[in-house]
């Protein structure tokens, strides 16, 4: 688990995360399994989410949309490590500073899109 430092974040960028998890699972639950939407993005939200709760994430319990079988959560796993995004410490996972800050700066850019279309007209002719 990162300090405390790294948590604090606006409330806006947890439900964000939250909300994209839950969109996405609902995809999933109606489309045949291996089609999941972008994997390593709802791995990476779901781990930002726990950290922000002060949670410990263990890499067998990561599938946040619930259909991931192990061998390819190990898949992303590791390639999520290799990118620097992740790291594991015995059996737990958790952002680097890397992964965190580019978690962040996904959700801020969905967060303020969301906003955005708030904002604008609605569609018509």
């Amino acid at each position: 688990m990162q300090d405390a430092a790294r948590r604090g974040d606006p409330v806006g960028l947890i439900q964000t995360a939250r909300r994209a998890i839950f969109e996405a699972s609902a995809i999933a639950s109606h489309m045949p399994p291996g089609f999941a939407p972008s994997t390593s993005a709802y791995l990476l939200f779901s781990l930002f989410v726990a950290e922000e709760a002060s949670r410990c994430v263990e890499a067998d319990g990561l599938d946040p949309l619930g259909n991931m079988s192990s061998k390819v959560r190990k898949r992303w796993v590791n390639a999520l490590s290799a990118a620097g995004l992740i790291e594991q410490r015995g059996c737990f996972l958790e952002l680097t500073a890397d992964g965190y800050a580019k978690v962040t700066d996904i959700l801020s850019a969905m967060l303020h899109g969301g906003e955005m279309l708030d904002e604008a007209p609605a569609f018509g002719g």
